[in-house]
């Protein structure tokens, strides 16, 4: 199955309608985020993620947190805020291929979307945990939290779970 996994990565993602990384900052991170992702062990791990979900979109997205969280702890806290969210989407992405590459699902505008969804779901919830983990906040829009000064920031600082 590894040969699998390995032509998932490095295949060319398809977008479905997620916009390509375009600064160098975010480049630089989904091209580390590809070597991680070509490493047998982790590749595995991401399909297990996925498969320990029953609904895909959550999966995906999980598994692109994962990444990203192992991303930020190896630059030591030093990647740019701005690369972020342009990196993430395109990670996740290479992440559904991954999937499908598995069998695990088909890729589909809709599944896209929904992924994308969750992923902003669980970074937002992730955001406002650290934020303020004493508080009950009432809920934020997806969209409105990853403007938030410091909040793309404040989600990767969480600590790794299952790492």
């Amino acid at each position: 199955m590894p040969g699998i996994i390995d032509n998932a990565v490095k295949q060319a993602p398809q977008r479905g309608g997620v916009k390509r990384a375009t600064s160098p900052d975010s480049e630089r991170v989904v091209i580390a985020a590809k070597k991680i992702m070509a490493q047998p062990q982790v590749a595995q791990h991401l399909v297990q993620i996925m498969q320990s979900e029953s609904d895909p979109a959550t999966g995906i997205a999980q598994a692109t947190i994962f990444i990203m969280k192992q991303l930020y702890e190896k630059s030591g806290g030093t990647m740019p805020p701005k690369a972020i969210i342009p990196a993430a989407q395109e990670i996740l992405v290479d992440v559904m291929r991954l999937g499908q590459s598995a069998g695990l699902f088909k890729i589909t505008p809709e599944l896209t979307k929904q992924a994308v969804q969750r992923a902003i779901q669980m970074f937002t919830e992730s955001v406002k945990a650290q934020e303020q983990p004493a508080q009950e906040q009432p809920a934020m829009q997806p969209e409105q939290s990853a403007m938030q000064p410091g909040g793309q920031q404040a989600m990767m600082q969480q600590p790794m779970m299952g790492g």
